[in-house]
């Protein structure tokens, strides 16, 4: 609840958990911090781009 974002992080880490199992994002252990992980966009997921930026634009309309 402390990030910029306001969100609880078992929900995060629940949301995280779904974009991964789905192929979106692949989890990675930080190389400073064994006890980190750090998340990148899968192939899978960078295929969402486009998508996510024509709503993101229609949005406001």
């Amino acid at each position: 609840m402390q990030s910029a974002e306001k969100m609880a992080t078992n929900l995060l880490a629940n949301r995280l958990a779904t974009l991964e199992s789905q192929g979106f994002v692949a989890k990675e252990v930080a190389a400073d911090k064994r006890s980190k992980f750090t998340y990148r966009l899968t192939e899978k997921g960078l295929d969402l781009l486009p998508l996510l930026l024509e709503i993101t634009l229609w949005g406001p309309k």
